[in-house]
């Protein structure tokens, strides 16, 4: 009696001239549709094949045992049924010669049959994952080695920040760690290349847009103001194709590091140690100048982890601007019933910092306290705190019936803090926040180009593609 095919099995095992991914769950009878597959090829009318052009690669050698072991019963079956096929005769005798093995196997195949063209030595072998395992351990400790007696300051201060004091065994493990990451790739090499270029600065604008910042939850206005494209970043919020993040990271992770923009982050308080990191490395490994800048609420300023990235950043002075946005709100709860200090910034005093606390609705004194903090990184003088006081004026989440305060309240807090309305006040007339000041006509024409923006990339957004099912994985690490 004949095997029922599902008419999903049945469209593998007909398809022809094509790329073909077969998921399925184990059990489900992949190998048996693989063969069956094979067999018609085998078998076909009109320009049927022979086994040994086929190359079937398994996973392991007790895998590729068994698919040629029914690869030649279902030869032989069918030759029960045309004894008189020649060509079935012929499969018969070529299966013992058919490429059916390990993906290891057959290169080692092509290596031996070839080893003159790679002037390799014939009587190479393979080594086994203990022997290389320990050479490379080897090559790493006679390359650190050579490193320390050649005393470069560089090195000695990549040592510092990654070993572990009382031996090398740390930074072993991260460069081999490295070494297998980059193996993933087709050329490692390139790779690399790529992975320090992104480190070279030409010149002071270069550095100032290369600059680090991290995000909060809510991040689309950091976002644009680091210069990510906006059609790309609504596409992204859509969840499309064509988004920074191809569509994998949405709303609340959106990252572009071709601008610097190390990513907004669903965690909140989950920034902190990011930004750090990156002030880190550009500081006392890469010896650039660049300026690591992480945002985040009154609310997230309890988080454990800011205490842990301002002791180490003020500790190790390093490059970073730790950016509070108050907009007296944590959800649903005035800072001040959960916060002892009056203002947040005076968390800067236990670890040290400089701090400075400015009108958030007031953009010009916002540019001149981050100016001088970013002079005084750049000095390598460490990190500085800046507390931009504000006011929530939405509730903290879509529909939210804002029962813990007034719609008067909101209203009349709008009305002090509006940075449009701020900023329309400093431009329209001579004083001295502006060199020069703006009509309202061009004020309005900003206002309409931004708003023509804004409707040209929801457009793109809306155009764009969904991501192609067989890309879900890609781009995913765990």
């Amino acid at each position: 009696m004949g095997v029922t095919w599902t008419e999903e099995q049945q469209k593998v095992i007909d398809l022809r001239n094509r790329n073909i991914l077969v998921s399925a769950a184990a059990g489900s009878g992949k190998t048996a549709v693989l063969v069956e597959r094979i067999i018609t090829m085998l078998t076909a009318d009109v320009n049927p094949i022979d086994v040994d052009q086929l190359l079937i690669v398994t996973f392991t050698e007790a895998a590729a045992a068994e698919m040629k072991e029914r690869i030649r019963n279902a030869i032989e079956k069918k030759l029960d049924e045309f004894p008189e096929n020649e060509h079935l005769k012929q499969q018969a005798t070529l299966i013992h010669n058919a490429h059916i093995t390990t993906i290891h196997s057959f290169c080692l195949s092509v290596i031996r049959d070839h080893f003159h063209v790679i002037n390799l030595d014939p009587g190479f072998r393979i080594g086994e994952e203990g022997e290389l395992k320990l050479l490379r351990q080897d090559v790493v400790k006679e390359i650190l080695e050579e490193k320390y007696q050649q005393g470069n300051q560089r090195f000695l201060d990549f040592s510092l920040a990654y070993g572990g004091g009382k031996s090398d065994k740390k930074i072993e493990e991260l460069i081999l760690k490295i070494y297998e990451f980059s193996r993933s790739y087709p050329d490692a090499k390139e790779w690399i290349e790529k992975c320090v270029k992104v480190y070279q600065i030409e010149d002071l604008q270069e550095l100032e847009e290369c600059d680090y910042i991290e995000s909060t939850h809510r991040g689309h206005g950091h976002c644009i103001a680091k210069g990510a494209d906006l059609n790309r970043m609504m596409a992204e919020i859509y969840g499309k194709k064509t988004g920074l993040c191809k569509g994998k990271g949405g709303s609340m992770h959106i990252a572009d590091f071709e601008v610097g923009m190390l990513g907004a982050n669903g965690v909140v308080g989950g920034g902190y140690n990011l930004a750090a990191g990156a002030a880190l490395a550009n500081s006392k490994i890469l010896h650039n100048q660049k300026v690591s800048v992480v945002f985040f609420g009154d609310g997230a300023s309890n988080r454990g982890t800011f205490h842990e990235a301002a002791n180490v950043s003020s500790a190790w002075k390093l490059p970073i601007i730790f950016v509070n946005e108050n907009n007296g709100w944590a959800s649903t709860t005035p800072y001040q019933t959960t916060t002892a200090v009056e203002n947040i910034s005076d968390y800067a005093a236990a670890y040290h910092m400089p701090a400075k606390i400015v009108s958030g609705k007031n953009v010009f004194e916002v540019y001149r306290a981050a100016a001088e903090a970013v002079e005084r990184a750049r000095k390598g003088e460490g990190p500085t705190f800046i507390e931009a006081k504000t006011f929530r004026v939405e509730g903290h989440f879509v529909r939210d019936a804002e029962k813990y305060r007034t719609r008067e309240y909101v209203a009349e807090e709008q009305k002090k803090n509006d940075p449009f309305t701020e900023f329309e006040r400093i431009v329209l007339q001579p004083n001295e926040e502006v060199d020069e000041v703006i009509t309202k006509e061009e004020l309005s024409a900003i206002r309409q180009k931004s708003h023509e923006k804004v409707l040209t990339a929801q457009k793109f957004a809306l155009e764009s593609p969904v991501p192609d099912p067989e890309e879900y994985l890609d781009d995913v690490y765990c």
